[in-house]
C-alpha cells in the first residue's frame, strides 16, 4: 500500500492489542497459473479508480491506551468474512460487495450493528494492477487489485483486495481482500478478510460431487501485524504489513473432506517501529520460508468448509506455538468435469517463535480448477 504514512497510526494500537497482549485473540475458533485474458470493452482503469482525495499525511495520533487483546470471529457466510476485533467492536455478521465495472463497494456488518461501506465513488481509491498490465494466472479472467480509504476525525478504515470477472459480464465477479478498521477515540482496532461474488451465494448452490478429488490453485493474502523477538532482526520492533503467496487446496468428495497451504508466501512491510522508536519500511517484496496450513476441514452439503486448525511450519524457525481458523465455499458453477469450479475463503492465524516474535494475521484465499472454463 503506498499510503504507509496513515497506516503507521495505527502500528502502536494494533501490536499493543494483537502482539502484546499475549495472542490469545486469534483463538476461538487472495492471485496463480494460463494466457493473457481477452480484451475488454470497460476500462480496467477504474476498477477501483482514482475517486477522492489522498489520505492525509498525519493522520490519526494513535492511543496506547488499548489493553484488551482481538477477539476471533466465526465465519460468517453467504460470502466468507472472518475479523478479529477489539473491544468496542464485535464478530463480522455479513461481508457484501457489488461492482460494475468501473465502481466496487465493500459493506461490513457486525452483530452489534455497527459497521462501514467503502465506496470507490466516494473514497480514496488507488488501482496498483490491473489485467491492462498483468496476466491473471488462476483463471484467465480480467481483474484489478487496489484499496479503497476512509479517513476522518480520528477513525481510519482501510480496504485492499481484488476482483476478477467474465471476459463479458463484469457484474459476474469474485472480490477477495481485507479490510483494517481503527479508531483513536475508543480506542479499537478490527482486522477483517472477506471472499464475495456471483458464484459464492448459498442459496443457488447445487449438490456436491460424491466421489472424486479435486485440487484448486490459486492466490492468497492478506494482512499480518508483528512484533519481534530475541530470534528477529530486530528486537522489540513491531510492524503492519501484507503477505502473498501461492494456495493449494485438495478436496476429496468422497470423505468430504478438504485441506491444504498457503506457500511461497512473500511480506511488505508497510510501517514499522524498532525499539528504539526508529521508523522503518520495506514495501519490496521480502521471501520468507514459512508456510500456513490448513489441515483437513469437514466439507458440508450446502458447500462450506471450515475449522479452527490452521498451524504455521518453516525449516528455520521453531514455532511454540500456531493456531487459527479457516472458512471457505466452493463455487454453484461446476467445470468441465463436473466438480466445483473453484474454492474461496478466508483465514486467520496466530504464532509464537522460541524467540519471543509473534505475528497475528487475516487474509483470504482463493483456488481454481485447471479447467476452469
Amino acid at each position: 500500500m503506498k499510503y504507509a504514512a496513515f497506516i503507521s497510526a495505527a502500528v502502536a494500537v494494533v501490536c499493543l492489542s494483537a502482539c502484546g497482549g499475549g495472542g490469545s485473540g486469534s483463538r476461538g475458533g487472495p492471485e496463480v497459473m494460463p494466457t493473457p485474458p481477452q480484451p475488454q470493452t470497460y476500462d480496467t482503469q477504474t476498477a477501483f479508480g482514482e475517486a477522492g482525495t489522498r489520505p492525509p499525511l498525519n493522520p490519526l495520533q494513535s492511543s496506547n491506551q488499548i489493553r484488551g487483546q482481538l477477539q476471533q470471529s466465526r465465519p460468517a457466510f453467504g460470502s466468507v468474512a472472518m475479523n478479529l476485533y477489539s473491544p468496542g467492536l464485535s464478530a463480522v455478521r455479513s461481508a457484501e460487495t457489488t461492482f460494475t465495472g468501473g465502481r466496487f463497494t465493500l459493506s461490513v456488518q457486525r452483530q452489534n450493528g455497527t459497521g462501514f461501506t467503502l465506496d470507490t465513488a466516494r473514497h480514496y481509491a488507488e488501482t496498483i494492477d490491473d489485467s491492462t498490465v498483468s496476466t491473471n494466472l488462476v483463471t484467465n479472467r480480467p481483474f484489478a487489485t487496489g484499496y479503497i480509504a476512509s479517513v476522518g476525525g480520528t477513525k481510519a478504515t482501510i480496504a485492499g483486495g481484488s476482483v476478477e470477472w467474465s471476459n463479458t459480464n463484469p457484474t459476474d465477479y469474485l472480490a477477495g481482500g481485507y479490510w483494517l478498521h481503527m479508531d483513536a477515540t475508543t480506542p479499537s482496532i478490527e482486522m477483517g478478510a472477506f471472499i464475495d461474488g456471483t458464484d459464492y451465494a448459498l442459496q443457488a448452490f447445487r449438490d456436491l460431487p460424491v466421489t472424486g478429488t479435486a485440487t484448486y490453485r490459486g492466490r492468497a493474502g492478506g494482512l499480518y501485524v508483528a512484533a519481534g523477538g530475541i530470534d528477529s532482526l530486530s528486537p522489540g520492533a513491531i510492524e503492519i504489513g501484507e503477505y502473498t503467496g501461492h494456495t493449494q487446496l485438495t478436496a476429496n468428495f468422497g470423505t468430504m473432506q478438504i485441506h491444504g497451504r498457503v506457500s511461497n508466501v512473500y511480506t511488505f512491510t508497510q510501517a514499522g517501529q524498532h525499539a528504539n522508536g526508529v521508523p522503518y519500511q520495506n514495501i519490496a517484496p521480502e521471501r520468507s520460508d514459512i508456510s500456513m496450513v490448513f489441515l483437513p476441514a469437514p466439507i458440508n452439503r450446502n458447500g462450506t468448509f471450515g475449522a479452527d486448525n490452521v498451524t504455521f511450519t518453516s525449516p528455520t524457525i521453531r514455532f511454540t506455538s500456531s493456531t487459527g481458523s479457516w472458512a471457505g465455499q466452493f463455487s454453484n458453477v461446476d467445470n468441465a468435469a463436473g466438480n466445483p469450479r473453484a474454492a474461496a475463503g478466508t483465514n486467520t492465524g496466530f504464532a509464537e517463535t522460541a524467540g519471543g516474535s509473534r505475528f497475528v494475521l487475516t487474509g483470504a484465499f482463493y483456488g481454481a480448477t485447471d479447467r476452469f472454463q
